[in-house]
């Protein structure tokens, strides 16, 4: 049976001034049509799902899914789409190994490179 990605994690801003922040963010696969269930939404409350989400990551556009080798953080992973470059960050080995093996390569829609 696959999983749903879901858990806590931290995102590192896109923007000049934010691009050195880590913000931590709750984020969850989406549940209903084949639209939604390729996009991994992220929210400040997890109480707020499926009304106020702080953003998505389109999975359907990624093209790679990998351990980060441009960030300090020990546990980061980044994932490459054709719009932008995510840089996450787990709290410890077993929730990054969580969302590289247990979840992200159950989809088709990507590639998983192990380092």
């Amino acid at each position: 049976k696959k999983r749903l990605m879901e858990g806590w994690l931290y995102k590192k801003g896109k923007g000049v001034f934010s691009s050195y922040l880590w913000k931590k963010y709750y984020f969850k696969q989406g549940t209903g049509g084949p639209e939604t269930r390729s996009k991994l939404f992220y929210y400040k409350n997890p109480n707020t799902f499926d009304v106020l989400f702080s953003g998505y990551i389109d999975l359907e556009r990624a093209s790679s899914i990998h351990p980060s080798m441009e960030e300090s953080k020990e546990f980061a992973f980044q994932i490459n789409t054709v719009d932008r470059d995510y840089y996450l960050c787990a709290v410890d080995e077993d929730d990054l190994n969580f969302w590289l093996a247990g979840n992200l390569n159950h989809s088709y829609y990507y590639t998983i490179l192990f380092v």
